[in-house]
Order: structure tokens, then C-alpha cells, then sequence
């Protein structure tokens, strides 16, 4: 064999051993790399999935603490017959009627089976309201009891006689079964 192909084997060999030692290292840490660069991947798309589905959550919650705060103010934890009170006078005046008399009384379940709650583990309190108005001043707040926020029953509504010469008003008694917890 001659010298030059002798060196050209030489230097082939010895450029194979660099390519061996230094470059074939770095092409498996780069394959390595792009495992790693997948897995990150799939973890940083995993927490863009959950960020997403913790705002929906946040969402939902958002809504469903609205609906509770509406259940909380529809069925009070006490009996709040100074907001009770506040909320009837209202009640009264926006549709015509003169609030004159209001009595509550608190219905013991052991006492009266027969107005047991109709909610369970809800407590009733009885309210009789004394109420001067027209019969249409009546209707329109017999609507407004029925579309109110706090829930309330009518269980009874009497009227009594009035001279129809004197007032076109009349006198009404309204009973009402209001819930608390």
C-alpha cells in the first residue's frame, strides 16, 4: 500500500474516533432533549387544560354562590322580623295598600301538625296583616307575595263590609305563612 492511502485510512479512522467520542454524545443528549422537550409538552398542555377547566369551575362556582345567596335570602336563618316587617311595609305601599296592623306569630311544629313545613327542617312563622286598599291594589300585592324573593304563603285573606258612600277603600285581613331555618 502506499503512503497516501495509508494516511487516508490514518486520518479516516481518527476522524471516526472524534465523530465517535465527541459528536455521537451530543446526538443522543439532543435525542434525550426532544423526549424531555415532548414531555414537558404534554405536562405544560395538561396545565393549560386545567388552568382552563379550574376557570370554568370558577365560573360555576360564581353562579351556583349567586343561586345560594338567593336560597339564603329566601329562607332566612332567623325569623328577621324587623327586615320582615321592612319588606311588607314595602310590599303594601308600591302596590296601593295602607299597612295598619301586623301580627306574627311563630308556629311550633309539636303544636300544629297541620302546618307542618312544607320545606324540610324549615320553620314557619304566621303573619296576619290588616290592610286598607282596593280590591285591585289587593291583587297586584297578592301578586307581588307570590313573585317576592322571601317565600310566603297566603293561607287566608278576609275582607269586611265598608260603607261604599264614604271610601272606595276596603279592609282586608291577609294570613301568611313565612319560612326560616
Amino acid at each position: 500500500m502506499n503512503k497516501q492511502g495509508l494516511i487516508i485510512i490514518i486520518l479516516g479512522a481518527i476522524l471516526v474516533f472524534f465523530v465517535w467520542q465527541y459528536f455521537l454524545p451530543v446526538f443522543d443528549e439532543v435525542v434525550l432533549l426532544r423526549q424531555d422537550l415532548k414531555i414537558w409538552q404534554t405536562k405544560l398542555n395538561d396545565a393549560r387544560n386545567l388552568n382552563q377547566k379550574l376557570a370554568e369551575l370558577k365560573k360555576k362556582y360564581a353562579d351556583l354562590s349567586y343561586e345560594a345567596e338567593r336560597v339564603a335570602q329566601a329562607i332566612t336563618e332567623k325569623e328577621d322580623l324587623p327586615g320582615l316587617l321592612v319588606q311588607l311595609e314595602a310590599l303594601s305601599s308600591q302596590n296601593g295598600l295602607i299597612l295598619e296592623s301586623v301580627f306574627f306569630n311563630s308556629l311550633d311544629d309539636k303544636k300544629n301538625k297541620k302546618t307542618s313545613p312544607s320545606i324540610a327542617g324549615e320553620k314557619i312563622l304566621a303573619i296576619d296583616l290588616g290592610l286598607n286598599g282596593s280590591q285591585n291594589s289587593l291583587k297586584s300585592f297578592l301578586k307581588a307575595i307570590e313573585t317576592n324573593l322571601r317565600i310566603m304563603d297566603v293561607s287566608a285573606i278576609s275582607f269586611s263590609e265598608q260603607d261604599m258612600s264614604v271610601s272606595l277603600n276596603q279592609n282586608f285581613r291577609v294570613s301568611l305563612n313565612a319560612y326560616y331555618r
